[in-house]
């Protein structure tokens, strides 16, 4: 989903890393353009927090390498920042091609068919992360 957040948005919930609310702005913004793609919930477990990690992320898919996450039908992450190096996120289906999501949303099922990683970084790679339990439609 192109440009659901402006640089100086993104800028702002770069400055804290942490758990975020989902009825916040700009991420309401955020889960607003989600929705139109994805029957979503916000309801516990559902979850999301900016992020940032130099030692990236495993080959892994969102449901939970140890099924602790059994739950989560959809995640979604916007890259906050864009001047670092390293950090490309990947899809196991196209191990080749990093993708660099600066304010898009990247927006995916979260089952085994969608297992992917991030590379390692530095230069301060931040990312809104969201995951959520997918509602019965």
């Amino acid at each position: 989903l192109p440009n659901v957040l402006s640089p100086f948005e993104a800028q702002f919930l770069a400055s804290g890393v942490g758990y975020r609310k989902f009825d916040e702005r700009p991420i309401a913004y955020v889960v607003d353009e989600i929705r139109k793609f994805a029957p979503v919930s916000l309801k516990s477990p559902s979850y999301c927090r900016v992020e940032e990690k130099k030692e990236g992320h495993p080959w892994h898919n969102d449901t939970g390498s140890a099924s602790h996450m059994t739950w989560c039908g959809y995640s979604a992450s916007v890259l906050l920042t864009k001047k670092f190096d390293g950090g490309g996120f990947y899809f196991k289906d196209k191990p080749d091609t990093p993708v660099f999501h600066y304010c898009d949303c990247l927006l995916y099922s979260s089952g085994k068919g969608n297992e992917h990683c991030v590379a390692s970084n530095s230069g301060g790679r931040k990312v809104l992360i969201m995951f959520f339990q997918a509602l019965n439609v």
